[in-house]
Parts: structure tokens; C-alpha cells; sequence
């Protein structure tokens, strides 16, 4: 079947997001947040995007692509059609994931509350990890 190698990156990237879906699939308590919430009141969000779950959000990218690696190993697909089919698979399922998950944590955060406000701007280049301020000035992408 040819598009074995493509269900088995989107596979291993929804087995990899199980524990957190499995615990809730909160976000976690932002410290930064608009107005304070329970934790019980934090949205639905598929990755728990949150400085002090950077080890959880490394791991989750970590095991979807070891997954995916090792069923391409034990499977009978072994040409580099089935392996990039897997890699296509599993990078759509993150991005999907990521996407949802920045855009729950930036209706969190309030950016997008103005629309000539500089927060939306500032806080998608940081997720791109295209701008780093410099280290005098800390901000969302370290420094």
C-alpha cells in the first residue's frame, strides 16, 4: 500500500501526543496570563506549552519521530518513498498541533486584543524563532 509510510507518521505523532491527551489536554497555569485561572479553567490545548514544560514538549517531538522510526524499521517498508511518506506525516500532525497550541496560549495571553498593538507581531516571531532580542533585553525567546 503506498500510503503506509504516511499513516505511520500520523500515527506516531498522535501516539506521542496520548499523555497529554490522557491527563486533560490542558494548558498549563500561565503566569502571564489576562486575569487569573483555575488550572480547571484552562483551555484545551494539545501540547502544555509553558517554560516549565519544555522537557514535556521535547520529549512529545522526541517520541513521535523515535515511533515512527521504529515501526519503519519492523515494518516490510524500508525505501527512502516510505521514509520521507513518514517524516511528511509526522511533520503534519506537529505543525497541526503547534499551530492549535499557539493560538490557544496567544487567545490566553491577550495578543490580538488590539489590532495595532505590537504583541501579535512580537509573539509569532518568537515562535518562528525568527527575531532573539538582544541578551540585555529578556524576552519571550530568551536573552
Amino acid at each position: 500500500m503506498p500510503r503506509q509510510g504516511l499513516l505511520i507518521g500520523v500515527a506516531a505523532g498522535l501516539l506521542a501526543l496520548l499523555p497529554h491527551l490522557l491527563e486533560g489536554a490542558r494548558l498549563p497555569v500561565q503566569n502571564m496570563g489576562v486575569g487569573a485561572q483555575p488550572p480547571a479553567a484552562m483551555p484545551l490545548s494539545l501540547l502544555p506549552l509553558s517554560q516549565y514544560m519544555v522537557d514535556r514538549i521535547v520529549g512529545i517531538a522526541v517520541a513521535g519521530a523515535a515511533a515512527a522510526a521504529l515501526a519503519l524499521r519492523v515494518s516490510t517498508l524500508a525505501g527512502p518513498t516510505a521514509r520521507r511518506r513518514a517524516l511528511a506525516g509526522l511533520a503534519a500532525v506537529q505543525a497541526v498541533v503547534l499551530a492549535q497550541s499557539f493560538a490557544v496560549l496567544g487567545d490566553g495571553l491577550g495578543i490580538g486584543a488590539t489590532p495595532r498593538g505590537w504583541g501579535a507581531p512580537y509573539f509569532w516571531a518568537c515562535w518562528a524563532g525568527r527575531w532573539r532580542p538582544s541578551r540585555r533585553r529578556p524576552g519571550c525567546c530568551g536573552g
